[in-house]
């Protein structure tokens, strides 16, 4: 048995009220508003939870008594506030990556895609912040990644959120951006 990462589309292309269902080994990614992860070969689309839980028993191996039942699939109270268009669950319920850690990856990226800067002018600006090198930089995204993921970091402690390898990840991913800015490695320190 392996987690299933599932996105539910709540609306058709018409905009009428008929979900359909994403179904991925991993966890969704979004950048700039276009799907990352999973790629097209990474997922399987459905239209009935019949077929959701017929995929979920066949493919990902999850007994049945394990799948959820169908309002697990629907919208919260909150999520009907906030008149999300998709929504995202994970089955097994509890199993897979942590909604802390998406939520972490998500801020990360958001502060990145509404980064301001200068072509090549050495430096990133994020949330009113000016960066001058990618060591400063990743330091100040690890805090927006504390911040949204909710989970206080405690240097020295075992099983910490893993907010720097998460952000080391999301500029990996941005590596050209980086290189466009001519964002340093580190800071350098003038000596008079």
């Amino acid at each position: 048995m392996q987690p299933a990462y599932i996105r539910v589309d709540l609306y058709d292309e018409d905009g009428k009220s008929k979900p359909s269902f994403t179904v991925s080994p991993v966890p969704f990614r979004v950048w700039y508003g276009d799907d990352i992860r999973p790629t097209r070969d990474e997922s399987v689309v459905v239209r009935t939870y019949f077929e959701l839980r017929k995929v979920l028993s066949s493919q990902f191996r999850i007994p049945t008594q394990l799948i959820p039942p169908r309002r697990f699939f629907k919208p919260s109270r909150d999520e009907k506030a906030e008149e999300v268009e998709l929504i995202y669950r994970t089955v097994p319920e509890g199993l897979g990556e942590p909604e802390w850690r998406s939520e972490a990856r998500h801020a990360v990226m958001a502060a990145l895609d509404e980064a301001e800067f200068q072509g090549a002018s050495g430096v990133i600006s994020v949330e009113g912040v000016h960066f001058h090198s990618v060591e400063e930089l990743q330091q100040g995204l690890e805090k927006i990644a504390e911040r949204a993921g909710g989970r206080k970091l405690i240097k020295g402690e075992a099983y910490q959120p893993d907010y720097e390898e998460i952000v080391k990840k999301v500029l990996s991913g941005n590596s050209n951006l980086l290189d466009f800015i001519r964002l340093p490695r580190k800071k350098h320190r003038r000596v008079y």
